[in-house]
């Protein structure tokens, strides 16, 4: 049990931001709090789908990779993606 709990959290924390909210369908505003994002730096966003009605067994799929376009402040950043994704708020986005 605690080797799945560690497991567990390692795995989260390799994600450093999430998607805060939907512009349209091709640009996010996201939360970044790992380090700091520049205009033009790439990012990996992954969709989270997790199976089972007891045990829950969750994974995360590449779902696109897009571009920074703006920085709001020091952790909130606009996002373009280049693919149609399906953009929702349990998306995790990492630096490429």
């Amino acid at each position: 049990m605690i080797n799945f709990i560690l497991i567990s959290t390692l795995f989260h924390a390799a994600f450093a931001g999430v998607i805060e909210s939907k512009i349209d369908n091709h640009r996010a505003l996201i939360l970044y709090t790992s380090h700091q994002l520049k205009e033009g730096d790439r990012v990996l966003a992954y969709k989270k789908t997790c199976t089972g009605a007891k045990v829950k067994l969750c994974k995360s799929a590449l779902a696109g990779e897009g571009a920074v376009t703006k920085t709001r402040d020091n952790q909130h950043y606009e996002v373009e993606f280049e693919d149609h994704i399906e953009l929702t708020e349990i998306c995790s986005v990492e630096k490429k």
